[in-house]
């Protein structure tokens, strides 16, 4: 009977360490809330994002608002998708390609949207966000 119980000690160990374990290494980040200037309806912030990391931002619009999201960065390897945080809807499509630098559109609906942005390998980026 032991030999049985260490035989599944080693199984379920190897497992284990089959198993992917990224989501323990990846950060849980709270979406940065985007601010504007005074007068301005655009935001600027910049970061570095890459890997298996996602930078989230959040951004208030008001239901038929335009929102105009746009990545710039040095390799163009990041890509950004918008999602309505209520009921975390996507109004971009998740690219094929890690190419998607920009969306914009009309808020459906007065509330909050997320933007994350991300890279491979990975790369500098300067975001700007406006809401018009």
């Amino acid at each position: 009977m032991p030999v049985k119980n260490a035989a599944m000690i080693i199984i379920a160990i190897a497992i284990l360490s089959l198993s992917p374990v990224t989501c323990l290494s990846q950060v849980d980040r709270t979406p940065v809330r985007l601010h504007f200037p005074p007068g301005r309806n655009t935001a600027t912030v910049t970061g570095m994002v890459g890997g298996e990391s996602t930078d989230y931002y959040v951004v208030h619009a008001k239901a038929g608002q335009k929102l105009i999201v746009r990545a710039v960065s040095p390799h163009q390897c990041t890509h950004v998708i918008v999602y309505q945080v209520e009921g975390d809807v996507p109004l971009s499509e998740k690219p094929q390609r890690m190419d998607l630098t920009h969306w914009d559109g009309k808020a459906p609906r007065t509330g909050d949207y997320r933007i994350e942005i991300t890279a491979f390998p990975d790369d500098d980026y300067t975001l700007y966000v406006t809401v018009l």
